[in-house]
């Protein structure tokens, strides 16, 4: 359980060095937007509220993710730059139609391309990061 505890730090201070490095912050305005956007996603402030006390979060816990999700996707969105072709999008389509029952492509694929767009840079950002950590000197004593 120590060692999950450490790695969590050090991958969060590392991340903190890194977004510092390439002038990445995030605003209150920032943040405030993304708990807003939680927030509808999961049903308003009392199912965000109800999710919270589910995972044992406290606000300020909650808040902290949050800026680190921010943090993440800024981090990413600077370093990388993706891009989603149309043939991915109908693919995508194609292969997940249950999950847009009674729509046409047209009408979800703006959608696709952002999950699609953001599943890429999560995917380099992990791999980079990833790197970033075998490169940092991080000492342990446990």
């Amino acid at each position: 359980y120590a060692k999950t505890v450490f790695d969590d730090l050090a991958s969060t201070t590392l991340l903190k060095q890194l977004a510092k490095k390439n002038d990445i912050a995030v605003s209150k305005d920032e943040l405030k937007k993304e708990i807003e956007v939680t927030e509808q996603r999961l049903g308003g402030k009392e199912a965000l509220q109800a999710t919270l006390d589910r995972l044992g979060y406290s606000q300020g816990r909650f808040e902290e993710e949050m800026k680190t999700q921010v943090t993440v996707r800024k981090l990413a969105e600077k370093l990388f730059k993706i891009e989603v072709t149309d043939q991915e999008v109908a693919k995508f389509y194609d292969d997940n139609k249950t999950l847009f029952p009674d729509k046409k492509l047209e009408e979800v694929k703006l959608d696709i391309l952002q999950n699609l767009t953001e599943q890429k840079l999560q995917q380099q950002f992990t791999t980079w990061f990833q790197e970033e950590k075998g490169k940092a000197t991080i000492q342990s004593y446990l």
